[in-house]
Protein backbone atom coordinates (compact mmCIF):
# COMPACT_ATOMS: atom_id res chain seq x y z
CA UNK A 1 0.00 0.00 0.00
CA UNK A 2 2.73 2.31 1.02
CA UNK A 3 4.51 1.72 -2.39
CA UNK A 4 1.51 2.15 -4.41
CA UNK A 5 1.15 5.56 -2.64
CA UNK A 6 4.80 6.46 -3.34
CA UNK A 7 3.79 5.76 -6.69
CA UNK A 8 0.70 7.74 -7.06
CA UNK A 9 2.82 10.85 -5.50
CA UNK A 10 5.93 10.41 -8.00
CA UNK A 11 3.29 10.22 -11.11
CA UNK A 12 1.84 13.37 -10.02
CA UNK A 13 4.92 15.40 -9.29
CA UNK A 14 6.21 14.12 -13.18
CA UNK A 15 3.12 15.37 -14.74
CA UNK A 16 3.28 18.72 -12.96
CA UNK A 17 6.89 18.92 -13.70
CA UNK A 18 6.28 18.78 -17.58
CA UNK A 19 7.56 21.34 -20.16
CA UNK A 20 5.29 21.65 -23.08
CA UNK A 21 6.61 21.43 -26.56
CA UNK A 22 6.13 24.06 -28.14
CA UNK A 23 7.76 22.26 -31.51
CA UNK A 24 4.25 21.06 -32.44
CA UNK A 25 2.75 19.63 -35.66
CA UNK A 26 -0.28 20.83 -36.12
CA UNK A 27 -2.20 23.92 -37.03
CA UNK A 28 -0.12 26.49 -38.56
CA UNK A 29 0.72 29.62 -36.29
CA UNK A 30 0.15 32.88 -37.35
CA UNK A 31 2.01 36.44 -36.32
CA UNK A 32 -0.31 36.83 -32.74
CA UNK A 33 1.01 33.49 -31.71
CA UNK A 34 3.99 33.53 -29.05
CA UNK A 35 4.63 30.54 -29.44
CA UNK A 36 6.00 30.93 -33.07
CA UNK A 37 9.99 30.26 -32.68
CA UNK A 38 13.02 29.64 -35.01
CA UNK A 39 13.13 30.01 -38.52
CA UNK A 40 15.85 32.34 -38.63
CA UNK A 41 18.18 30.92 -41.31
CA UNK A 42 15.31 31.17 -43.80
CA UNK A 43 13.96 34.34 -42.75
CA UNK A 44 17.88 35.89 -43.71
CA UNK A 45 18.05 34.19 -46.97
CA UNK A 46 14.43 35.93 -47.84
CA UNK A 47 16.16 39.44 -46.13
CA UNK A 48 19.49 38.68 -48.22
CA UNK A 49 16.95 38.97 -51.37
CA UNK A 50 14.88 42.00 -50.51
CA UNK A 51 18.15 44.17 -49.26
CA UNK A 52 20.03 42.88 -51.55
CA UNK A 53 20.16 46.46 -54.15
CA UNK A 54 18.49 44.71 -57.31
CA UNK A 55 15.45 43.82 -58.64
CA UNK A 56 14.22 41.21 -57.03
CA UNK A 57 13.92 37.46 -58.02
CA UNK A 58 11.25 35.13 -57.29
CA UNK A 59 11.89 33.01 -54.39
CA UNK A 60 10.03 29.73 -53.61
CA UNK A 61 10.33 28.05 -50.10
CA UNK A 62 9.87 24.00 -50.53
CA UNK A 63 9.49 21.97 -47.86
CA UNK A 64 7.66 18.82 -47.17
CA UNK A 65 3.74 19.00 -45.62
CA UNK A 66 3.44 20.28 -41.84
CA UNK A 67 7.07 21.30 -42.09
CA UNK A 68 6.50 25.21 -40.79
CA UNK A 69 6.23 27.26 -44.64
CA UNK A 70 2.81 28.15 -43.82
CA UNK A 71 3.68 29.80 -39.84
CA UNK A 72 6.75 31.07 -41.91
CA UNK A 73 5.06 33.24 -44.45
CA UNK A 74 2.49 34.52 -41.91
CA UNK A 75 5.14 35.70 -39.16
CA UNK A 76 6.85 37.49 -41.66
CA UNK A 77 5.21 40.69 -40.54
CA UNK A 78 6.65 40.59 -37.46
CA UNK A 79 10.00 39.08 -38.41
CA UNK A 80 10.83 41.07 -41.51
CA UNK A 81 12.13 44.99 -40.87
CA UNK A 82 8.94 47.89 -41.01
CA UNK A 83 9.74 48.74 -44.60
CA UNK A 84 8.70 45.29 -46.08
CA UNK A 85 4.85 44.68 -45.83
CA UNK A 86 3.95 40.75 -46.56
CA UNK A 87 0.60 39.93 -48.07
CA UNK A 88 0.14 36.39 -47.13
CA UNK A 89 -2.39 34.05 -49.45
CA UNK A 90 -3.29 30.91 -49.11
CA UNK A 91 -3.96 29.79 -52.97
CA UNK A 92 -6.35 27.20 -51.71
CA UNK A 93 -8.68 29.94 -51.47
CA UNK A 94 -11.07 29.76 -54.23
CA UNK A 95 -10.70 33.57 -55.03
CA UNK A 96 -7.20 32.54 -56.19
CA UNK A 97 -7.91 29.85 -58.92
CA UNK A 98 -11.46 30.60 -59.79
CA UNK A 99 -10.67 33.40 -62.75
CA UNK A 100 -7.93 35.58 -63.96
CA UNK A 101 -9.09 38.45 -62.77
CA UNK A 102 -10.36 37.41 -59.15
CA UNK A 103 -6.94 36.30 -58.45
CA UNK A 104 -5.74 39.50 -59.19
CA UNK A 105 -8.12 41.30 -57.26
CA UNK A 106 -7.87 39.08 -54.04
CA UNK A 107 -4.35 40.13 -54.23
CA UNK A 108 -5.07 44.10 -54.55
CA UNK A 109 -7.69 43.68 -51.91
CA UNK A 110 -5.43 42.27 -48.88
CA UNK A 111 -2.43 44.53 -50.17
CA UNK A 112 -4.81 47.77 -49.71
CA UNK A 113 -5.82 45.81 -46.49
CA UNK A 114 -2.58 45.38 -45.08
CA UNK A 115 -1.14 48.88 -46.09
CA UNK A 116 -4.36 50.47 -44.20
CA UNK A 117 -3.85 48.18 -41.12
CA UNK A 118 -0.29 50.25 -41.20
CA UNK A 119 -1.82 53.54 -41.08
CA UNK A 120 -1.44 54.26 -45.15
CA UNK A 121 -4.01 55.49 -46.67
CA UNK A 122 -4.62 52.76 -49.65
CA UNK A 123 -7.36 52.60 -52.21
CA UNK A 124 -10.08 51.05 -52.27
CA UNK A 125 -10.39 47.70 -54.43
CA UNK A 126 -13.91 47.07 -56.19
CA UNK A 127 -15.64 43.90 -56.00
CA UNK A 128 -15.11 41.25 -58.47
CA UNK A 129 -18.53 41.97 -59.84
CA UNK A 130 -17.24 45.48 -60.41
CA UNK A 131 -14.40 44.14 -62.29
CA UNK A 132 -14.66 43.83 -66.27
CA UNK A 133 -14.83 39.98 -67.26
CA UNK A 134 -11.28 39.42 -67.98
CA UNK A 135 -10.16 42.50 -66.02
CA UNK A 136 -6.49 42.13 -65.76
CA UNK A 137 -5.72 45.15 -67.29
CA UNK A 138 -7.88 46.99 -65.10
CA UNK A 139 -6.11 45.11 -61.61
CA UNK A 140 -2.62 46.34 -63.49
CA UNK A 141 -4.12 49.83 -63.32
CA UNK A 142 -4.08 49.49 -59.44
CA UNK A 143 -1.23 47.72 -59.38
CA UNK A 144 1.40 51.10 -61.29
CA UNK A 145 -0.93 52.90 -58.95
CA UNK A 146 0.15 51.08 -55.47
CA UNK A 147 3.59 51.22 -57.05
CA UNK A 148 3.53 55.08 -57.08
CA UNK A 149 1.84 55.03 -53.01
CA UNK A 150 5.04 52.35 -51.89
CA UNK A 151 7.61 54.88 -53.27
CA UNK A 152 6.38 57.59 -51.53
CA UNK A 153 6.69 55.46 -48.13
CA UNK A 154 9.88 53.56 -49.12
CA UNK A 155 8.00 50.11 -48.89
CA UNK A 156 8.10 47.05 -50.62
CA UNK A 157 5.22 44.82 -50.57
CA UNK A 158 6.09 41.22 -50.26
CA UNK A 159 3.82 38.63 -51.74
CA UNK A 160 3.54 35.26 -50.34
CA UNK A 161 1.69 32.59 -52.50
CA UNK A 162 1.01 29.58 -50.50
CA UNK A 163 -0.42 26.03 -51.72
CA UNK A 164 1.10 27.43 -55.15
CA UNK A 165 0.27 23.97 -56.77
CA UNK A 166 -3.50 25.20 -56.45
CA UNK A 167 -3.00 27.80 -59.30
CA UNK A 168 -1.29 25.05 -61.64
CA UNK A 169 -4.70 23.29 -60.59
CA UNK A 170 -6.90 25.96 -61.81
CA UNK A 171 -4.83 26.83 -64.86
CA UNK A 172 -5.45 22.45 -65.99
CA UNK A 173 -9.57 23.22 -65.48
CA UNK A 174 -8.77 25.90 -67.75
CA UNK A 175 -9.94 28.63 -64.99
CA UNK A 176 -6.95 30.83 -64.89
CA UNK A 177 -5.26 30.98 -68.60
CA UNK A 178 -2.33 32.37 -69.85
CA UNK A 179 -2.50 36.12 -69.88
CA UNK A 180 -2.59 35.56 -66.40
CA UNK A 181 0.90 33.78 -66.14
CA UNK A 182 2.35 36.57 -68.59
CA UNK A 183 0.86 38.92 -66.08
CA UNK A 184 2.57 37.68 -63.12
CA UNK A 185 6.21 37.56 -65.28
CA UNK A 186 5.70 40.94 -66.03
CA UNK A 187 4.94 42.26 -62.63
CA UNK A 188 7.82 40.31 -61.25
CA UNK A 189 10.37 41.92 -63.76
CA UNK A 190 8.88 45.64 -63.58
CA UNK A 191 6.73 46.28 -60.92
CA UNK A 192 9.93 47.56 -58.67
CA UNK A 193 7.69 47.77 -55.12
CA UNK A 194 6.48 44.02 -55.50
CA UNK A 195 8.55 41.19 -54.85
CA UNK A 196 6.70 37.38 -54.48
CA UNK A 197 8.13 34.26 -52.75
CA UNK A 198 5.93 31.06 -53.81
CA UNK A 199 5.96 27.68 -50.95
CA UNK A 200 4.63 24.59 -51.74
CA UNK A 201 5.29 21.02 -51.43
CA UNK A 202 6.23 19.95 -55.08
CA UNK A 203 9.48 21.44 -56.97
CA UNK A 204 7.90 23.50 -60.21
CA UNK A 205 9.91 21.35 -62.12
CA UNK A 206 8.25 18.15 -61.19
CA UNK A 207 4.75 19.69 -62.03
CA UNK A 208 3.25 19.28 -65.63
CA UNK A 209 0.52 21.79 -66.14
CA UNK A 210 2.83 25.07 -66.53
CA UNK A 211 6.36 25.28 -67.30
CA UNK A 212 7.08 27.94 -64.23
CA UNK A 213 10.28 28.24 -65.54
CA UNK A 214 8.80 30.45 -68.44
CA UNK A 215 7.42 32.70 -65.91
CA UNK A 216 9.50 32.86 -62.63
CA UNK A 217 12.52 33.72 -64.11
CA UNK A 218 16.19 33.87 -61.92
CA UNK A 219 13.56 31.75 -59.19
CA UNK A 220 15.62 31.53 -55.84
CA UNK A 221 14.38 28.17 -53.90
CA UNK A 222 14.43 28.81 -50.55
CA UNK A 223 14.66 24.89 -48.49
CA UNK A 224 13.23 24.75 -45.23
CA UNK A 225 13.45 21.46 -42.78
CA UNK A 226 12.99 20.24 -39.45
CA UNK A 227 13.69 22.67 -36.53
CA UNK A 228 17.05 22.57 -35.24
CA UNK A 229 16.70 21.01 -31.23
CA UNK A 230 18.45 24.14 -30.17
Amino acid sequence: RIFKQELLELDVRFKSELIPNIYYVGNPLDYRDETYRGRDNVVQLIEDELFSGRRFSPMFLNGKRRIGKTSTLQNLRKTLGPSIVPVYLNCQDARMHSSNHSFFQHILKLTSRELTDRGINAFEIPDREDFQTDGIDQCADFFDRFSSLLRNEDMTILICLDEYEKIEEGYLKGRLSDDLLNHLRHMIQHQERFAFIFAGVHRMASLKGIDWSNYLINLKTIPISWLDEE
